[in-house]
């Protein structure tokens, strides 16, 4: 019996423009976005302000989900409403 060569994992990191294409964000507002402090977790690959981001997989699939918000019904709280509710005046 032989061994066989291990399955390639799938890509586990991504580009700004693979990030940018995917949740169709500007590459320049994700690069506004590590500058203020917000936005998602990045990886720098190396010393210095040139080198390259890249955004892990599982970072990604986390923002996208946070961001996932529903029709609302008549008179139902939206997602909005429900993290934001109006205060008695």
């Amino acid at each position: 019996m032989t061994t066989s060569e291990p399955k390639p994992i799938a890509p586990i990191l991504m580009t700004e423009r693979q990030l940018s294409e995917l949740i169709s964000v500007p590459v320049n507002t994700l690069q506004n976005w590590r500058v203020s402090g917000i936005g998602l977790p990045f990886i720098k690959m190396g010393p210095g302000r040139n080198a390259p981001v890249r955004y892990h997989i599982k970072d990604v699939e986390q923002f996208i989900q946070e961001h996932r918000r529903f029709p609302s019904v008549v008179g139902e709280p939206t997602s909005e409403t429900a993290m934001h509710p109006k205060r008695p005046r």
